[in-house]
């Protein structure tokens, strides 16, 4: 997620996580060699992307997206500092940048849900990706030693399924594994991302048992591969490419026959895969899903900036929603004073902050 060469042209420190940002370099290798024409990095690890920000700040082609912790609370910030909702990109790629940072820990699957219905969803629908690539962190799960956060396996399966359906089956998806520090629960949060690429449910073990290759049967098949004669070997590559030319003609011919109704329908289709957590068309609080109010300013700042950024200030192609309106208590943490056997005692319920 993060690149120190970045980081050290800009701070004149070396820090960060990773050596080489591998999405980064993947989004421009794809605009290079034209494979794509607009890329997408969504980037939902804990921590924000600090490197590919500053690698994409000014390309219009590549639209970064990053949900990330700013702070345990407003007065403290979280490694490493950056990410605030105004850095909406530079130039012309002004609006190509949103930063949707939690200002407090404990976000969990219903303000995550509400991100990506109310945001993530609909700007991904209206910039018409031809590649998505997902820096897939898992640090933002519950029990993770550093994010604090409160996701669950089955929520990664829920935002990989939105994703793709809201871009469609054409638009290729590609996942990168990053952060993750509880070795106990990213091999869970892993299997529900792949099986959330791979069209099966959750719990797929009850309906098939699914074969699986040995390494060593993988092996002896790459070691045949390297062992065909070059001739064999270049032919390959030929007829390979040649169906990636012809797939990305049809992708493209596709694309532009698509309509406005069957785009706004795939958005549907992937708000619904989030709708048993936030239902972006309710008409009152207890239908639509009990988020953090922090949260949801949080939501509401990044949606100021971006509606306001050059490249959606006077954009048909989406209809950015009203600000999220918070919800209300009586009082912040709702103290109740009941009784039992002559003993007072004070319970506490819908803490919302």
């Amino acid at each position: 997620m993060f690149f120190s060469f970045a980081t050290f042209i800009h701070f004149h420190i070396l820090s960060g996580f990773c050596f080489f940002n591998n999405v980064a370099v993947a989004a421009k290798h794809a605009l290079d060699t034209e494979r794509a024409n607009r890329v997408c990095i969504l980037d939902w690890d804990i921590h924000h992307g600090n490197g590919t920000q500053d690698l994409t700040f000014d390309d219009p082609d590549i639209f970064y997206i990053s949900l990330h912790r700013l702070g345990s609370n407003p007065s403290t910030t979280f490694y490493p500092g950056t990410g605030k909702p105004e850095e909406v990109g530079y130039g012309t790629a002004s609006g190509a940048n949103l930063n949707i940072g939690w200002t407090s820990c404990g976000m969990g699957n219903v303000e995550y849900a509400a991100a990506f219905s109310e945001l993530v969803l609909p700007l991904l629908s209206a910039y018409k990706p031809d590649l998505i690539l997902i820096s897939c962190g898992f640090d933002a799960v519950k029990d993770d030693h550093i994010g604090d956060c409160n996701l669950t396996p089955d929520m990664y399966y829920s935002m990989t399924r939105s994703v793709i359906k809201t871009v469609g089956l054409s638009v290729p998806v590609v996942v990168a594994l990053e952060g993750g520090y509880n070795l106990d629960i990213i091999p869970l949060c892993m299997e529900a991302v792949a099986l959330a690429m791979l069209d099966e449910p959750l719990d797929y073990r009850k309906k098939k048992k699914l074969p699986l290759r040995s390494a060593k049967s993988v092996g002896a098949s790459s070691d045949l591969f390297n062992s065909l004669p070059t001739e064999l070997n270049e032919k390959k590559t030929n007829i390979t490419n040649n169906k990636i030319n012809n797939r990305n003609e049809r992708k493209q011919t596709h694309r532009r026959k698509e309509t406005r109704m069957s785009i706004l329908s795939r958005l549907e289709d992937g708000r619904r895969e989030l709708s048993h957590l936030w239902l972006h068309n309710a008409t009152n609080d207890k239908q639509r899903g009990y988020a953090k109010n922090s949260a949801i300013r949080c939501i509401n700042q990044s949606m100021r900036a971006i509606r306001d950024a050059a490249m959606w200030k006077d954009s048909t192609a989406v209809n950015f929603s009203t600000d999220i309106p918070e919800q209300t208590y009586e009082t912040p943490f709702s103290i109740k004073t009941r009784s039992r056997r002559g003993r007072k005692y004070i319970s506490v319920f819908d803490v919302f902050i």
